[in-house]
């Protein structure tokens, strides 16, 4: 083990968290499993230059001398314990076969090295047959006692010492037991029960060996199978609570091996044939107490031999518990990394591996913890893979070597540690062992608990977990806080790109400062394809769900960042205060593919989410929805990016909204691309608005130019707005990142009817609305049952190129202004201005025209220059060019002149005007005039008619009348006829709507005629030439008949009409040459026709019949 820490991190462990140690030193650990090899080729006081004595009577006597005639075990052992030297005793008695020694007192201790050899016994085949039955001796004795250095006891069948252990090694060193049944009968198949099978409280002995003929089955007992209370002895080959085939249960009553207080003991080896079977014991297969320094390895710990039938421990496979003061029960290991280390521990009825509470800096690798042998078949322990209570313990390592396979528990690893620091990494976590197929683990994958400073993955290459196929999380945060969650694959198969969800989602937080994944090299995890949402972060789960933050992850996308692979649900899913999702200073996290939203805030407030993209590939420049919104809000006070570098999120190409803020107040979305790819350029639109708000006091860009958000490209809205008191500030709505290409949206901006007192725009804080498909900016019509909304202020924006009207209010196209503007509707349905005139000298530039709105009311106007106007001949409004205060009179009327220093009007250009009620109401565009070069004069004060008269659209009784206005009607002059007689005055009708002319005959001006504007004339048509009788039937047997025809010059008529002796005969279409008339007899008929357009008639042609009599 090279490592003495499994990463060295660049300042991520939290200060308060210790760091790992080792008790041990690596060559330490080595030293430990090369014991099995040692242990092997030793023969522990073999080949000695002792006696050899021979048992060959089976009865318990002792006359003293063990010779040829008689020699009783008794009597052997008494007699190599006289003898200096390794001695041996072997076995022939009754002619061969099975014997049965039955000792009725203790037999004497080992206290000289001795071999004691059953299979030296005739008829030995393999199987121990010299049984040696406790069954008639007193209390508390064991079968055989070791006290001194060097014993073996081989090939023997020990049982039934009811109150003892069948072999005790109480003093001396490097003794071995092997090839032995201990607890079992001779054929051992039944449990012929001694209190313990082994005890051990000295160093350096063996227990078992790498072969079958060393292996021993201690099976039946008690209570332990194996009790070890010293250091550095090895357990390998046994079979410990399994008949002699390995296949059959037959558990020791308590543990199967039981180290208490012991140090640096191996229970299995990493040399071929090192492994254990222990299976089927009454509590645990290997319980550690008080001890430091111990390997477990290559057992098969709740299986049988085959490792392929569940034949479990009655509580956990691997425990290990705590320390009393001055004690030890850490740095211990079960499997390791190295060939042939790893153990099976499956079946057991409780836990597969238990650290207890000080039973820290246990290593676990290589090991196969729910599964059989293959790692492709499930074996499940009944609950826990690992449950620790303790700290700084690693779980797996950075290498294939070091993976644990953890499938098929309840919870595959559960960590409910006060100390924290414990690292989970480089497992396979609810898979097979090639990472392709689910082997659930059937609740969480990873359960933290009420614990804190722990690591499931790290940045280091090789240390994240494979998470995937449990039937609820893959990883589960219950109040626990400071745990970081780092390169995992959570969702997914091992190659990142294939779907092997957990069923209740990725990963589900409820506790508090928890870190999902970083922005370094191989912090982020890939959490994608579980059947539920890839993060929760909830305050129910428990816990209280604050201050976690997500970063660098692909939430429903493969490794790769560029394919979807959806989670069922969410990708992110919040209910808890002051969480971060990505940002400059932690890394962005890909968020796409999934089926509902890409991130939902159900519940809480003051979280950020930034840098992250939502909708894309992780380029953004490709489109991988998230089946809902990109994001959803529905409380208060949250921030969706953020105005410094890097705190913008791309949020495109998702199938409903972009953002969704649904309820929530005083939330703000700040700097983000909304509809576009990252360089702002080309459309991946989000498939219904690029933010809709439901909810008041919400605020979409801000002040500072930094704050802007590009709205542009989705197929919805730009921005809808139902609710009050929002603010859309300084962004870009259907245009590119430039504000100069076109990426339109619908509409720009869609005011549902009832919103109040929502800004659009301000002072340095005007938004771009341009190139959407419809209108710029909209409010939409009431119902009849619920009040309009008022006070929506749209100032100091750029609004231009949109499909339809740049503002419009309630019905669609341009709404008729009305006379003191009394009307109700969306925004009071506030007049308009109506600009006559827009002016440059080349120095100065000016306004005029006239507002008709509230009587004594200062309402502020504002105009605007376009490069052309829209074809609705009203807005749009491109550049702001001035913003005035105007104020109306007692009858609601305002004459415009707006006189300023400009030498920046080029022509064409056209200026139109809005007008904005003190209460906030902005009225549509104005009409839109074009600038043109010439003196600026100051317009005409009022008139007033001194009769009745037509009100006519041009300056002429040839124009047609508009309306009447009646005598003493005051008017306001907006210009007059060309010089010349008769004079006509271009006045503003009462209500605002329009202009039109009346002539100075009934019209009394106190002005200065000169000083009025020149108003050209709309142009009539051109009266028909040529008009003659082209035909002439008349007779007494036939009718009456006139042909006239004439020559169409006219280009700009809607018909003609066609009089007979002043009547009129018919009205024809545009373009007509002739007509037929059928006259009575009788004459003369003088007929005349004229060209008739929208504003009045050409001068009539004219001829005369004779009559016919």
């Amino acid at each position: 083990m090279g490592h003495r820490r499994e990463h060295q991190r660049q300042g991520s462990h939290p200060a308060t968290h210790p760091t790992r140690r080792r008790g041990r030193s690596a060559n330490s650990l080595r030293r430990l499993i090369g014991l099995a090899l040692a242990a092997g080729l030793a023969a522990c006081g073999g080949g000695g230059s002792g006696a050899i004595f021979v048992v060959n009577s089976a009865n318990d006597v002792d006359d003293g001398v063990c010779d040829a005639s008689h020699c009783s075990l008794r009597e052997a052992i008494n007699a190599a314990n006289a003898q200096v030297g390794t001695n041996e005793i072997h076995f022939d008695i009754g002619g061969g076969g099975v014997q049965t020694i039955n000792p009725t007192s203790p037999l004497p201790d080992l206290t000289d090295a001795v071999v004691i050899d059953g299979t030296t016994q005739p008829g030995f085949a393999g199987a121990p047959i010299i049984e040696l039955n406790g069954s008639g001796t007193p209390a508390g004795t064991n079968g055989l006692t070791i006290m001194d250095y060097n014993c073996i006891i081989r090939g023997l069948v020990i049982n039934r010492f009811a109150s003892g252990a069948g072999i005790a090694i109480l003093d001396g060193e490097a003794s071995s037991v092997e090839g032995s049944y201990i607890g079992t009968n001779v054929s051992g198949a039944a449990a012929r029960p001694n209190r313990v099978g082994v005890m051990v409280t000295t160093l350096g002995n063996r227990i078992g060996g790498l072969t079958p003929e060393l292996r021993n089955v201690i099976s039946g007992n008690t209570e332990q199978g194996i009790l070890i209370e010293g250091r550095n002895n090895m357990v390998q080959g046994n079979f410990i609570g399994v008949d002699a085939t390995g296949a059959g249960p037959l558990g020791n009553g308590a543990q199967g091996v039981f180290l208490l207080e012991a140090l640096e003991n191996g229970i299995g080896s990493n040399a071929v044939g090192g492994g254990n079977v222990i299976s089927a014991n009454g509590s645990d297969g290997v319980y550690i107490h008080y001890g430091c320094g111990n390997g477990v390895y290559q057992n098969m710990i709740g299986t049988d031999a085959a490792g392929m039938t569940a034949l479990g421990n009655g509580r956990h496979g691997v425990m290990i518990a705590g320390a009393y003061p001055g004690g030890c029960a850490t740095t211990n290991n079960i499997g390791w990394s190295l060939p042939l280390s790893g153990n099976v521990i499956s079946g057991n009825a409780r836990c597969g591996i238990y650290l207890d509470y000080d039973a820290d800096e246990t290593i676990v690798q290589a090991n196969f913890i729910g599964t059989d042998r293959t790692g492709m078949v499930e074996l499940g322990n009944g609950t826990e893979g690992v449950f620790i209570h303790s700290g700084n313990n690693l779980i797996g390592g950075t290498t294939p070597e070091a993976r644990n396979v953890i499938s098929g528990n309840t919870i595959g690893v559960f960590i409910a540690s006060e100390l924290g620091g414990n690292q989970v990494f480089g497992n396979y976590i609810g898979t097979d062992v090639n990472g392709t197929a689910a082997l659930g683990n059937s609740d969480d994958g990873v359960e933290l608990n009420e614990t804190s400073g722990n690591w499931v993955g790290d940045n280091i290459l090789g240390a994240g977990n494979l998470i995937s196929g449990n039937a609820y999380a893959g990883v589960r945060i219950v109040n626990a806080s400071h745990n970081q969650l780092l390169g995992n694959l959570i969702g997914t198969d091992a190659s990142g790109t294939l779907a092997l969800g957990n069923e209740a989602g990725g990963v589900m937080v409820g506790g508090s400062h928890n870190s999902i994944g970083n922005g370094g090299p191989n912090g982020g995890n890939v959490i994608s394809g579980n059947l539920e949402e890839g993060i929760m972060i909830a305050w129910f789960l428990p816990g209280v769900a604050v201050d976690n933050v997500v970063a660098g992850n692909l939430i429903g996308l493969d490794r790769t960042g560029l394919v979807p692979l959806g989670n069922g649900g969410d990708g992110i899913i919040v209910m808890g205060d002051a969480n971060i999702i990505g940002g400059p200073d932690v890394g962005a996290n890909y968020i796409a593919g999934n089926g509902g939203d890409g991130i939902y805030i159900r519940d809480g407030t003051g979280i950020t989410i930034q840098g992250n993209f939502i909708g894309t590939d992780v380029p953004g420049g490709l489109g991988l929805a998230n089946g809902g919104n990109g994001i959803t809000v529905e409380q208060p006070n949250n921030l969706i990016g953020g105005s410094g570098d890097g705190e913008g999120n791309l949020i495109s190409g998702n199938d409903g909204a972009g953002v969704a803020i649904l309820g929530g107040t005083a939330n703000r979305v700040e700097g983000n691309i909304i509809g576009t790819d990252q360089a702002g350029g080309l459309i991946i639109g989000n498939g219904e608005q690029g933010v809709l708000v439901i909810g008041d006091a919400n605020t979409i860009g801000g002040p500072a130019v930094s704050a802007r958000n590009l709205i542009s490209g989705n197929y919805g809205n730009g921005i809808d707005i139902d609710g009050d008191d929002n603010i859309i500030q300084n962004n870009y709505i259907g245009t590119d990142i430039a504000g100069s290409g076109m990426i339109g949206n619908e509409m720009g901006i869609f005011l549902e009817a009832s919103a109040s007192g929502n800004m659009i725009g301000g002072t340095g804080a005007g938004n771009f609305v341009a190139f959407n498909r419809s209108i710029g900016v909209s409010i939409g019509v009431p119902p009849s049952a619920e009040p309009p909304g008022t006070g929506n202020q749209m100032l100091n924006n750029s609004v231009f190129a949109n499909g339809g009207l740049g503002i419009d209010l309630a019905e669609a196209g341009v709404n008729p202004n009305d006379t003191g503007d009394p009307d109700t509707g969306v925004n009071l349905r506030q007049n308009y201005p109506v600009l006559v005139s827009a002016i440059t000298d080349g120095v100065h530039a000016a306004f005029t025209g006239t507002l008709n709105s509230t009587p004594n009311t200062v309402l502020t106007v504002q105009y605007f220059t376009n490069n052309e106007c829209d074809p609705s001949g009203y807005g749009e409004g491109r550049r702001l060019v001035r913003t005035s205060a105007v104020t109306t009179n007692a009858s609601g009327l305002a004459q415009i002149f707006e006189d300023f220093p400009s030498t920046t009007f080029a022509i064409p250009q056209y200026v139109t005007a809005t007008a904005t009620d003190p209460a906030g109401s902005t009225s549509e565009f104005s009409n839109c005039i074009p600038v043109t070069e010439g003196p600026i004069v100051e317009p005409a004060p009022e008139g007033s008619l001194s009769g009745n008269a037509f009100c006519r659209l041009g300056p002429g009784t040839a124009y047609f009348a508009r309306e009447t206005f009646n005598q003493g009607q005051a008017l306001m002059v907006a210009g007059r006829s060309a010089d010349g007689r008769p004079l006509w005055f271009w006045v503003e009708t009462p209500d605002g709507s329009g202009h039109c002319w009346v002539s100075d005959a009934v019209f009394d001006f106190p002005g200065a005629v000169e000083s009025l504007v020149v108003i050209d004339a709309p142009h009539l048509p051109d009266a028909p030439t040529g008009l003659t009788i082209a035909r002439r039937i008349c007779g007494v047997r036939q009718t009456y008949t006139i042909l006239l025809q004439w020559a169409d010059v006219a280009t700009d008529e809607t018909g003609y009409r066609v009089y007979r002796n002043g009547e009129l005969l018919a009205s024809l279409a545009a373009g007509a040459t002739m007509y037929t008339d059928l006259p009575p007899a009788g004459g003369p008929y003088t007929y005349e026709v004229e060209a008739v357009n929208a504003y009045g008639a050409s001068p009539r042609a004219s001829v005369t019949e004779v009559g016919c009599p």
